[in-house]
């Protein structure tokens, strides 16, 4: 299910629940207060949204027509996809609670780790397994609570245009160590309950 979503003034996004509430996006949680965009980053965001439309059709077993800019990432990420990912569970998905919501990339089924909410990320410098940890998994651990299938594990994709693709896999307990201490501050923060 597809939840309303709208951006405030503010640039801050917000999901309509089934029960009719406004509940902010995991990622407005986890921004830092003020802050903005750069031109570089919407550049980024715009490549990762088309890659994403990649991934979507791939996952649906529909033609695959990369954009010049993600043509190169795509062309990385497509070989370690036919050898990794055994199936598709979930693309896109809409998760929420009471307090939060967010869109997960995707829940597929990974050679070797099962069940795995996976995100995927184009980056065009190398980033390592604590690096991810630490700047993505709280957004993945919240998405992780929300979800309400089994999972195995969490996997953040990190895509490249020149090299093949870092896979870092964390067990759930990794990713909810990293949630507890920095999602569930800003969480607090964000209503006001620190």
């Amino acid at each position: 299910m597809h939840l309303t979503r709208y951006t405030d003034a503010d640039g801050a996004r917000y999901y309509i629940t089934p029960e009719g509430l406004h509940v902010p996006s995991v990622t407005t949680i986890l921004r830092p207060p003020g802050s903005h965009t750069s031109e570089a980053m919407d550049a980024g965001a715009r490549r990762g949204s088309r890659l994403h439309t990649c991934l979507e059709h791939y996952a649906a077993g529909r033609p695959v027509s990369p954009s010049l800019d993600s043509a190169d990432y795509w062309e990385r990420l497509e070989p370690w996809l036919r050898a990794s990912v055994v199936g598709w569970i979930a693309q896109e998905m809409t998760v929420w609670c009471d307090r939060y919501a967010g869109t997960l990339d995707a829940v597929c089924r990974v050679r070797g780790h099962g069940r795995v909410l996976t995100d995927w990320k184009t980056s065009c410098k190398p980033v390592r397994r604590k690096g991810a940890l630490t700047k993505w998994g709280p957004q993945l651990g919240a998405y992780a609570r929300c979800y309400d299938g089994d999972l195995d594990a969490i996997a953040v994709v990190v895509i490249y245009a020149t090299d093949p693709p870092d896979v870092w896999v964390y067990s759930l307990d990794e990713i909810e160590a990293v949630t507890c201490e920095r999602f569930d501050a800003a969480l607090r923060r964000w209503y006001g309950e620190l």
